[in-house]
């Protein structure tokens, strides 16, 4: 390895401390005391084939039902590549399973066990129309009641999804991104500036290609999106630009603000408890 290499490296990493998380990934539906080893153990870990890599997930399904059941695929936000998000969402997916969905924390592109590189929006929306695909073909679901739920890029790729398909009957994105120049000028995080947007996100396509802004024109599920007035990482302006463009184009689009919200959905926190009781209400309405 050269020494330009090796300078190189030293910056990416120094760039990956100071990014930390674009979301602190907690369980805001796990309301009781169970464990996180009992939950992943209740859930069945799924191989999904997409175009190009294969990607993994944490299934569950709810209790003794003799009907086809609702369907919702979780999307984890930004993490550490080294870690696994999907296995803190796959608490949402247990909890949300035990209302009456069969739900998939899928684990997005990029991150264990799904293959291939964090593209920042590029391919991972397409990735989820492969999973929402293979969703519905499962036995036990109604391919007519699939949802989608999301943190912070996970949300952004939600959106990204819902404007590629009409299959999707009700879109949840907590703290989105939604417009990638804006959110560079914004945050009030470096690493998400200086690193992630330019070597990440700019690259294969260009950040307008995966900002949701420019195609909240067709998305056509009703959309839900939480966000907490104090975020500094993905600053409410995000939310309210979305809801703003998604009315102009006549969507059915509600925006709930968190009063003194940040970007991390508290479960002790009663703001972000009558927002989890709205996004299950929301869910309700839409999927049954």
């Amino acid at each position: 390895m050269t020494k330009a290499m090796i300078a190189i490296s030293k910056v990416h990493t120094i760039f990956l401390k100071k990014l930390v998380y674009v979301t602190i990934l907690l369980p805001i539906f796990l309301s009781s005391c169970i464990s996180k080893e009992y939950i992943l153990k209740k859930g069945e870990r799924v191989s999904i084939p997409g175009k190009d890599i294969v990607m993994g997930g944490i299934l569950y399904r709810p209790k003794k039902t003799k009907l086809k059941s609702p369907a919702i695929i979780i999307l984890h936000g930004w993490s550490k590549y080294d870690t696994k998000p999907v296995e803190i969402t796959a608490l949402d997916a247990w909890s949300l399973s035990r209302e009456g969905y069969v739900t998939l924390a899928l684990s997005m592109r990029g991150w264990n066990p799904t293959g291939g590189k964090d593209d920042c929006g590029g391919k991972q929306p397409r990735d989820v129309m492969d999973a929402l695909d293979w969703l519905a073909q499962q036995p036990d679901v109604n391919p007519q009641q699939l949802g989608l739920l999301g943190y912070s890029q996970g949300g952004q790729n939600a959106l990204l999804c819902a404007a590629l398909t009409d299959k999707l009957k009700a879109v949840v994105a907590y703290f989105p991104v939604i417009e990638l120049e804006r959110w560079a000028e914004t945050t009030d995080n470096d690493g998400i500036r200086n690193w992630y947007i330019p070597n990440v996100c700019s690259k294969d396509g260009g950040i307008k290609s995966k900002s949701p802004l420019y195609v909240a024109d067709k998305i056509n599920a009703p959309t839900l999106l939480v966000q907490g007035e104090q975020d500094t990482r993905v600053p409410a302006e995000q939310s309210i630009m979305m809801e703003k463009a998604m009315r102009i184009s006549g969507k059915n689009v509600r925006l709930h603000l968190v009063k003194g919200g940040t970007h991390s959905p508290q479960s002790d926190n009663a703001e972000w408890k009558d927002a989890r009781k709205l996004v299950k209400e929301f869910f309700k309405t839409n999927l049954r």
